[in-house]
């Protein structure tokens, strides 16, 4: 009896003891479930490609940049698949015979190596490659990086093909050290110095010697953007770790700069015409269906007016309908003169000889506070336009300058022949190489700001107090321009 007893108490422990092992290995699978969620998740959070493969170079784990480089939705479609499923046979061979090798002689390959992407462009990697092994020390398959450094390669080569000749080089070369000496430096490198505030012998200044220190530190290449002067530079810094220095080279990119801002301008300024001509046609439309309203009240003002039984004070109150119809339709040439309906009487005019004729009036027009000087051309050639309306435009422009000059001032009107060339045409679009007059208004008052100069020619804006402007001075002159053939800038 007593070693059946015996039995049964060890097969009770047994059983207890297998069912703690069963739930160790639970534990542990968990735990392992869990460990594989977070190392991909971190995975995932690397911008480089990283992948596992097995010994046959099978995928067994990516992350999501190495899914991206693969043109695939997500790591997990890639598993078991090699780079035979993916790459052309040349460049897959490639891989296979280079990760073989790695896990034969159980050496880690770090190298930058041009590769192919699967959009067809050609790209460059720093690749870093080494075996993976068991617990037991076996080579079981192979671990990788890949990050691309196709920008900063390009960047670098260029950079670096310019300095192959410092001291000739036109653009500043400089070689500095971890704790800000300045170890090299060609000619072209004074007026960059200058602008760091470096005198010789000493240390250069606190902000760029962190730069150097930085990039030493980082051990990679980095390029920052500088006003030197009137130029702008890109300068970047190529670390040389093993001797504690950096490179400094520097591109100037001034010109490119200035096209860029050119191109803006000139997107911009396209932008406002064709918001004017959007304007101007609705202005036209609306004035034009206005006149005919204003043409029938005048018109049956004027029988009213003559009826003869009329008392005083109804005669009164028609004057004043017609009077102010009358005003209404000003408005409304306006709104035509804006959006170029008018009838013009073009004729072959000199502009010099109008704008001194109306020298006079406009002298009285802005007061005895204000100044009006002009500089006219003596060879400039005649133009074609409607004269009333030319100078419609001198007296609105005139006008304009002197309410920005409330305290006096200098009015000056210019003219100047000039040739329109096919570099002012690209940076505005609207205009066609030619010959041209040119007629400018300037006045010593506050001026605008951007947003002003933004409107200043659309109907009725104005920024005079109410009853003081219709605003439609400028637009008028703006519609008069074009309708005539010109161009009007501010």
């Amino acid at each position: 009896m007593k070693d059946q007893e015996k039995t049964k108490e060890q097969l009770i422990s047994e059983l207890e003891e297998l069912r703690r092992e069963k739930r160790k290995r639970k534990r542990a699978e968990e735990n392992l479930v869990h460990a594989q969620h977070l190392l991909q998740a971190l995975m995932d959070n690397v911008p480089d490609a990283i992948y596992f493969k097995d010994a046959e170079s099978r995928f067994t784990k990516i992350n999501k940049a190495q899914a991206d480089r693969l043109c695939l939705s997500g790591p997990k479609e890639a598993l078991g698949k090699t780079d035979f499923d993916f790459w052309a046979e040349e460049y897959a061979r490639l891989e296979y015979d280079q990760e073989k090798e790695i896990m034969k002689s159980g050496q880690t390959l770090i190298e930058e190596q041009q590769k192919p992407y699967l959009d067809g462009r050609e790209g460059w990697v720093l690749a870093t490659k080494m075996p993976l092994r068991d617990e037991e020390g076996k080579t079981i398959g192979t671990f990788g990086i890949t990050k691309d450094i196709t920008e900063s390669k390009q960047v670098r080569e260029e950079i670096e093909a310019l300095a192959k000749f410092p001291r000739e080089n036109p653009n500043p070369v400089l070689r500095i050290s971890k704790d800000g000496t300045v170890l090299y430096s060609n000619k072209a490198s004074t007026p960059l110095l200058d602008t760091w505030g470096y005198k010789e012998g000493q240390l250069i200044p606190d902000k760029w010697q962190q730069l150097v220190q930085d990039t030493l530190d980082r051990g990679e290449g980095q390029h920052i953007e500088i006003e030197c002067g009137d130029r702008v530079l890109t300068l970047f810094f190529s670390p040389i770790v093993e001797s504690n220095y950096a490179n400094v080279y520097a591109l100037d990119i001034t010109e490119r700069k200035r096209s860029e801002e050119a191109l803006r301008k000139s997107e911009e300024q396209l932008r406002q015409a064709q918001k004017l001509e959007s304007i101007g046609r609705l202005a036209g439309g609306v004035a034009h269906d206005f006149n005919n309203l204003l043409t029938t009240i005048i018109g049956y003002s004027e029988l009213i007016s003559m009826e003869q039984d009329l008392n005083d004070s109804t005669k009164e109150g028609v004057q004043e309908i017609k009077n102010s119809a009358k005003r209404a339709a000003e408005l409304t040439k306006q709104l035509l003169a804006f959006s170029r309906k008018q009838v013009l009487q073009p004729q072959v005019i000199d502009l010099n000889r109008l704008i001194t004729k109306l020298g006079k009036m406009l002298r009285r027009l802005i007061g005895e506070d204000v100044d009006l000087t002009t500089k006219l051309d003596s060879k400039l050639g005649h133009i074609k336009a409607d004269p009333g309306q030319v100078e419609q435009v001198i007296t609105n422009l005139v006008v304009n300058a002197r309410d920005a000059m409330q305290e006096g001032g200098t009015i000056t009107i210019e003219t100047q022949g000039l040739y329109l060339d096919e570099s002012y045409s690209q940076q505005h679009p609207e205009v066609k190489p030619g010959d041209y007059v040119l007629l400018a208004v300037s006045d010593t008052g506050h001026g605008m700001d951007e947003e002003t100069q933004a409107q200043i020619f659309e109907p009725f804006f104005t920024t005079k107090e109410v009853g003081k402007g219709t605003g439609l001075g400028l637009s008028t002159v703006y519609g008069i321009v074009k309708q005539s053939g010109g161009y009007i800038y501010v």
